[in-house]
């Protein structure tokens, strides 16, 4: 039975990654658990099942088909996705998807103590669980938190099954919620959902737990007892809304759907929420076992003619007409077997737990790779993305990359082909810009301001920098219309490519550095950077005459022009102050009006006069980025939240806002900085693409 909690726990003492608070969960909190309902799901009879059957044992409609015709595996490498495993002495380690074994690192130091661990959303993040404590951690160890301690006193035994992946703590797919299991059953946890952003714990009453695994939505959390019987809860309100019984395993489906085998026997499909849609694809006179989803949207699946200790093969099916086939004649004994992320292989532990086997179902060929340490459990990170040398968008991509050792501009072409670089200085580039008309790049390098057009030799000086610290600074950047540069060396300059002529018009300060200009749509204004001892600010400084920069008095925020006459002015709230966005008007006087207190990246703005912006979790002490696209109109009213998010860094909108750019697979540069593998999310189908032949990206920049 489910209780009411205690405590809807704040945790005041702990700063915490938060929640989207639009748009990744309800409006309003969920409501603290109910009582148990009772099962709106019968037992399905034997007599029931037959009559729900699907008949045909080939496919009416035809069915995806990821897998070709398989050979034999000669070697475990690449994987489909990094694989981290959990040693006997409680350290979690790292096998990197591509190289080998002696690749694999530990995340966790020695003395750590790990019971229990999950992979969090973009494979950057772990929750895990020690005696004293369930524990975030990034897995440079620099980010993370206690969020709940264990008391010392308590009887809690995960029950975790070796070679498996039962896991009790789970991070959910949006990276919004996270649930533990405790001495008295399981919490879950909703960082951002208290009235003033803080977090909130809704206990629940359970019976002892060995696993819980999040729906694809983040909506709903099923969850494994020890006495292998399962039950489904609902999150909003926190309630368990179906008891499955006994199972031989289940999966989730892209679509929010539950595939689930009951130890009876079959496959059924279920839509959580709606009592009257269960579907069995295969009756109950036939066993089944590891339901799982491929890359290309196929539910695969193993089916026996005896019981689940005999052999099975390989079934395929459509999600979307029930419709199924026979995959594969190859039989495969699946007691202690896994699938990979992909669901292309199986995986699973010898008898010492000391090494991997991965399994190829087609052909039944396997091959091997030891392990760091005797293994207690493994996880596995996010798939990587489709990888594609190119993709059709709406318009060009330029950023920065390595080439020959030297940072060069890159541009990805909007016609689909692959990525090239621009620029071949020796020295590298530090920033730059693209011309309006996109035939022009102006950048920073080699301790001078050069201006180049693209495809041609034309490559031209345009100005000498006055200190390599100058070119950090430089930012060079194009106005409206192509033919002025301005940028920044101890002050702002304007160079005039017609004439030929450069003249400064500001000065640094000895209290104000300047950068980052910026021109307004209409060229009358720059907005700049300032540069304080303790900080930045926003200001405006007129073109047409002499004057002193406008400062905005935005401490740490972001800025970009919507239109000539307003700037979104925008914070996420990670430095200083809290998170917002507002609409500054221009002029001797600027005018101010706050939009929302939403975290917010990057804008856009768009024909219909709808403001679009990209949005992050609420600052805490870190976490996946998961990256929501929002809308508002430009007074700040009716705000539109696309529910789906993508975990993604440096993350920048599209003119036309149907295309998010940024990086996956991130590191930490010398610098500070971030760069990281090229992924492109198609907002029209909620599509990422990986794009290949490049790595170390970032200064991702749109064409305009």
């Amino acid at each position: 039975m489910l209780k009411k909690p205690g405590r809807a726990a704040v945790l005041a003492f702990i700063l915490f990654l938060p929640v989207i608070t639009t748009g990744c969960f309800p409006a309003s909190p969920p409501q603290p658990p109910q009582e148990a309902i009772s099962s709106p799901i019968e037992e399905p009879t034997i007599e029931e099942t037959a009559s729900e059957a699907v008949e045909a044992e080939s496919a009416s409609t035809p069915i995806p088909t990821l897998l070709p015709a398989s050979t034999p595996l000669e070697s475990a490498w690449p994987l489909s996705s990094d694989l981290f495993y959990l040693g006997e002495g409680g350290q979690i380690w790292r096998q990197p998807m591509l190289g080998d074994e002696t690749t694999v690192t530990p995340v966790t130091s020695e003395d750590a103590a790990v019971r229990d661990f999950s992979v969090a959303p973009g494979g950057n993040w772990l929750i895990y669980r020690t005696n004293e404590s369930v524990t975030i951690t990034s897995l440079d160890g620099k980010q993370g938190r206690i969020i709940s301690q264990i008391d010392p006193d308590s009887s809690f035994d995960p029950n975790i099954l070796p070679g498996t992946d039962r896991h009790t703590v789970a991070w959910s797919p949006d990276a919004g919620k996270l649930a533990y299991a405790t001495s008295q059953g399981f919490e879950v946890l909703i960082p951002g959902a208290g009235s003033h952003d803080e977090s909130l714990i809704y206990p629940v009453e359970e019976q002892p737990l060995s696993m819980l695994s999040w729906s694809q939505d983040s909506n709903w959390l099923l969850v494994s007892r020890t006495d292998e019987t399962h039950a489904l809860y609902s999150i909003d309100p926190l309630v368990r809304w179906v008891e499955l019984g006994y199972l031989n395993g289940f999966a989730w489906l892209n679509d929010g759907r539950l595939v689930f085998a009951p130890i009876e026997g079959g496959l059924a499909v279920l839509t959580p929420g709606d009592v009257e849609s269960r579907v069995f694809i295969t009756p109950q006179d036939r066993q089944v076992t590891l339901p799982g989803q491929r890359l290309d949207g196929a539910l695969i699946y193993f089916v026996h003619s005896g019981t689940v200790s005999e052999p099975g093969f390989l079934h395929v099916a459509n999600p979307d007409d029930l419709s199924f086939r026979v995959e594969s004649n190859t039989p495969v004994a699946t007691n202690g077997l896994v699938w990979d992320p992909a669901c292309r292989y199986l995986i699973t532990l010898d008898a010492e737990r000391k090494s991997f086997t991965i399994i190829d179902p087609l052909s039944g060929s396997t091959a091997s790779f030891e392990a760091a340490s005797t293994v207690t459990n493994f996880d596995w990170g996010d798939a990587p993305p489709q990888a594609a040398a190119g993709l059709a968008m709406s318009d060009d991509l330029y950023f920065l990359a390595a080439q020959a050792g030297a940072l060069q501009v890159w541009r990805l072409p909007a016609s689909g082909d692959p990525p090239q670089p621009i620029t071949s200085t020796a020295g590298g580039v530090t920033s730059f810009d693209i011309s309006p008309d996109g035939t022009q790049v102006v950048y920073a390098s080699e301790n001078a301001i050069w201006r180049a057009v693209i495809n041609t030799l034309d490559v031209t000086q345009i100005a000498g920098l006055s200190s390599p610290e100058a070119m950090q600074l430089a930012s060079p950047a194009f106005s409206p219309t192509g033919r002025e540069i301005a940028f920044a060396d101890q002050g702002i300059w304007v160079h005039n490519l017609d004439t030929g002529e450069t003249g400064q018009i500001i000065t640094d300060r000895a209290d104000q550095i300047y950068s980052q200009p910026r021109w307004s749509p209409d060229g009358k204004w720059l907005l700049l950077r300032v540069g304080f001892a303790e900080g930045d600010d926003q200001a405006i400084l007129p073109t047409e005459q002499v004057g002193d920069p406008i400062l905005l008095d935005y401490f740490s925020a972001q800025a970009e022009w919507v239109d000539e006459q307003n700037i979104c002015v925008y914070s996420d709230g990670s430095l200083y102050g809290g998170p917002f966005m507002s609409l500054a008007t221009v002029g001797e006087t600027p005018t101010f009006k706050r939009l929302t207190v939403l975290p917010v990246i990057d804008v856009q703005m768009r024909p219909d006069g709808r403001l679009a912006f990209l949005q992050v979790p609420i600052p805490g002490v870190g976490g996946p980025t998961i990256i929501q696209m929002s809308d508002m109109l430009l007074n700040g009213s009716d705000i539109r939240v696309d529910p789906k998010g993508h975990v993604l860094e440096l993350a920048r909108l599209s003119p036309d806002t149907t295309y998010i750019a940024g990086i996956v697979q991130p590191r930490v540069e010398n610098d500070g900085s971030l760069s990281g593998r090229l992924a492109i999310v198609n907002l029209q189908d909620d599509s990422m693409v990986m794009i290949e032949g490049v790595s170390g990206v970032k200064g991702l920049q749109w064409a305009e």
